[in-house]
């Protein structure tokens, strides 16, 4: 069996690439033309004081601006009752962002939600022009 450059074959003879996943750099004006609006509204815990909060906000904000993306309106909402217990959670506080970003951008973000536990639920829509 000949094997091809960036391929390993293993007993059941299904190609399994040997090199991880590295990016391309982007074209950033293709970036710029698949370019779409986006609302990102995420929970923080209640506990957490107004400073931590705030940092929260800003920590995503530089993300998506770090990725090709620009925020138009980055906010802390107030502290909300929740309507059922979230991760132990009956209270959070409500976090806005509404940016344009690359598709990469969101898919990207919503996994940081996910991993990071100062993130009770975090949820992005597609914004209508």
């Amino acid at each position: 069996m000949e094997s091809t450059p960036g391929r390993v074959y293993f007993a059941s003879n299904r190609p399994c690439l040997s090199v991880p996943f590295v990016a391309e750099p982007s074209d950033h004006r293709e970036d710029y033309l698949n370019t779409r609006a986006y609302e990102a509204l995420y929970i923080v815990p209640a506990n957490l004081d107004d400073e931590a909060v705030g940092k929260n906000v800003e920590k995503y904000k530089k993300f998506i601006e770090e990725h090709g993306g620009t925020v138009e309106k980055a906010e802390k909402w107030d502290k909300r009752k929740l309507s059922y217990p979230i991760k132990g959670h009956s209270e959070g506080n409500y976090c806005l962002l509404q940016f344009s970003a690359p598709a990469k951008v969101p898919a990207e973000l919503s996994r940081l939600f996910r991993i990071n536990d100062e993130v009770v639920r975090g949820r992005i829509y597609l914004r209508e022009e």
